[in-house]
């Protein structure tokens, strides 16, 4: 595998995300990642734009073939950046589903045979609750009749 080929897939990856989960939008890699960055807090903020200036390192050697460390240090920045905004979508998200207010929940009200099926489900529910609490209630008294019974006896 040619050391381009590795830097375009590390920087698919990193691309996807930038794409589809924090918006980043324009014609190339470097100006979504730019774009993102504006929006970004600065500890998320810096990591990418070391990334473009890596990035810009790398495009400077032109045609002749690019330096192995320079590539290797690209793609694990690419990735230390991924998982870094990856974490950070992940507790935007989680902080945004706290927020979110009764006001924001909105019901819908039960069609008809829905509301029938749920009236049936909890009637039987109920039958079944009752049931198994009548036998646990006779098998509890039949054991306490025995448990005096055998007292009386004396076999206990």
């Amino acid at each position: 595998m040619n050391l381009e080929t590795l830097c375009a897939a590390s920087e698919r990856h990193l691309d996807e995300l930038l794409t589809r989960e924090l918006g980043g939008i324009g014609d190339d890699f470097a100006s979504r990642a730019r774009r993102v960055a504006e929006n970004l807090p600065d500890e998320f903020a810096q990591p990418v734009t070391r990334l473009l200036e890596l990035r810009h390192r790398l495009g400077e050697s032109g045609a002749r073939e690019p330096d192995a460390e320079l590539v290797g240090r690209y793609c694990f920045a690419c990735g230390a950046v991924h998982e870094k905004l990856r974490a950070f979508t992940q507790a935007r998200l989680e902080v945004e589903s706290a927020i979110m207010g009764m006001d924001s929940v909105q019901t819908m009200p039960l069609q008809t045979g829905q509301s029938d099926q749920l009236s049936r489900f909890l009637a039987a529910r109920d039958r079944l609750f009752r049931k198994v609490a009548d036998v646990t209630l006779k098998f509890l008294l039949i054991g306490l009749g025995l448990l005096l019974l055998g007292l009386l006896i004396g076999v206990v």
